[in-house]
């Protein structure tokens, strides 16, 4: 949780909405500095975060990749991708829980719809 609040996140903010957002998704693991992921079988789920510019605010990007399928250039491309509502500094605290519910509720429709 975010202790003191700025108008933008400084670098101990973002470590901190890094941290936050692993600690609700314990299943997944830090794999780079904005993404935490984890490999189901064939299934690369991850969650990243994307800052704005000037560090103002952040989207949750949830997505699963499918490594059965067949992709050029080496590259991957997401078989789900969800993206989560914009969250300020000053939000942050008391949204982030209730976005990562949200999309844990996207999430598991989509796979009972499949």
């Amino acid at each position: 949780m975010l202790v003191e609040i700025n108008e933008n996140f400084t670098a101990k903010d973002k470590r901190i909405v890094r941290n936050d957002w692993n600690n609700y998704f314990k299943s997944l693991k830090r794999y780079r500095d904005a993404e935490i992921s984890n490999r189901l079988g064939p299934l690369v789920i991850s969650i990243y975060i994307k800052m704005g510019r000037l560090s103002s605010s952040y989207i949750p990007i949830y997505s699963v990749h499918n490594l059965c399928r067949e992709f050029p250039y080496n590259t991957l491309i997401a078989s789900l991708y969800l993206e989560g509502e914009l969250i300020s500094p000053q939000k942050h605290n008391s949204v982030y829980i209730q976005e990562a519910q949200e999309l844990e509720k996207k999430h598991i429709y989509l796979w009972q719809e499949m």
